[in-house]
């Protein structure tokens, strides 16, 4: 997804994705993610993040507290 809040450029997406047994799908804002040091969690932090979670809920809940940016922080989590 390539939009921004503001941006006049519709863009539509959409797609079917079938997610193997114990697959996850995550979806954050730049909020968790950072965008310049030293507000950066790097892939790895994710992970760790996601590994250490007993639930998509619990991992969309460690993401929120892990990020280090203030700003607007949302994450999504969907494990099968």
């Amino acid at each position: 997804m390539d939009n921004a809040v503001g941006d006049c450029m519709k863009l539509t997406q959409s797609g079917i994705i079938e997610l193997a047994e114990g697959a996850e799908v995550i979806l954050v804002t730049d909020g968790i993610t950072g965008d310049r040091a030293p507000d950066l969690l790097h892939e790895s932090d994710i992970q760790k993040v996601l590994t250490e979670s007993s639930s998509a809920q619990a991992a969309a809940e460690n993401l929120v507290q892990a990020a280090r940016k203030i700003d607007d922080r949302t994450a999504t989590v969907f494990r099968r």
